[in-house]
């Protein structure tokens, strides 16, 4: 992997951990808790941030490596190229989810889709201008 992969991963990866917080802890907290009820003891109370801060990474290696393959390298590139991947992504998994676990709604599927593609897509973003700020 080269230097403008890693970098921007990183960029993205603090993106989604930082606004994804204060998205889904702060801005949403009223809706997530409804949902988080929803879920009853299926949701874990105590959630490893560390872990959390892994996956965030994970899912920004991911978009860095399709916004380098695509040649992006602004902020709009990486936001538009972003939003669809992440749409694909997390709608796929909240169809998945909603097949399998009797607590999911097609309305708790949507606002997982709609606010997960949005953070993402902003994350994209930021990948993209970092990705076209390296030399």
């Amino acid at each position: 992997m080269n230097k403008k992969v890693i970098l921007s991963a990183l960029g993205g990866g603090l993106i989604l951990f930082v606004v994804g917080g204060i998205l889904f802890e702060f801005l949403l907290k009223d809706t997530m808790a409804d949902m988080i009820k929803a879920m009853g003891s299926v949701y874990n109370q105590n959630p490893n941030f560390a872990i959390i801060a892994l996956a965030q990474l994970i899912l920004s290696l991911i978009l860095a490596i399709f916004i380098y393959k695509s040649n992006v390298s602004t902020f709009v590139g990486g936001l538009t190229t972003g939003a669809w991947i992440c749409f694909l992504i997390i709608f796929w998994f909240d169809l998945w989810m909603l097949t399998t676990f009797n607590f999911m709604t097609v309305s708790m599927a949507l606002f997982d889709t709609i606010s997960n593609t949005a953070l993402g897509a902003v994350a994209s973003g930021v990948i993209g201008w970092i990705k076209g700020k390296i030399n």
